[in-house]
């Protein structure tokens, strides 16, 4: 009698276990396959004063201030465009070294900033090396929405 309730012991646990790894596997897979939607009003920016709806559904940043050169490092950030579309913000610009010198190959945060130059978030990005009096493009990529930001400031990381 024993051994035969020993028996039955197991069986209960090694059932036990294999429920608890079927219910963590289902856990895990729905948890993948939620996609994560940043809701508007958490980027900091409440209304859409400075971007404008393009017809295939793209917002485009109109601020006046994004339209300014920024500096940095001996480099001239310009032609600035920020995007959204699809739950994806992309930051397209130019980049040329004034330098006589190599410049670039590391880590820059974009602070975003609102119309009253509060800073909302920290975008991370990098710029490639530049050759003396090259020129580069700066991409960068985030589904976090700014794309109603007023401007940004370059730090390096």
């Amino acid at each position: 009698m024993d051994v035969e309730r020993k028996r039955k012991i197991v069986m209960i646990g090694a059932l036990g276990i294999i429920l608890l790894l079927i219910i963590l596997i289902i856990i895990q897979v729905v948890g993948r396959n939620k996609k994560e939607e940043i809701p508007k009003g958490e980027t900091g920016i409440q209304d859409e004063k400075y971007v404008e709806k393009l017809e295939d559904g793209t917002r485009k940043n109109t601020s006046s201030k994004l339209k300014e050169n920024k500096e940095f490092n001996g480099l001239i950030i310009k032609n600035i465009e920020i995007t959204e579309k699809g739950n994806e913000t992309e930051v397209v610009a130019d980049i040329e070294n004034t330098k006589n010198v190599p410049e670039g190959d590391y880590g820059i945060y974009l602070k975003i900033k609102n119309d009253k130059g509060e800073e909302i978030k920290q975008i991370a990005g990098y710029i490639s090396y530049i050759e003396g009096k090259g020129t580069s493009k700066l991409r960068i990529k985030t589904s976090y929405d700014f794309a109603n930001a007023y401007d940004f400031e370059i730090v390096k990381q």
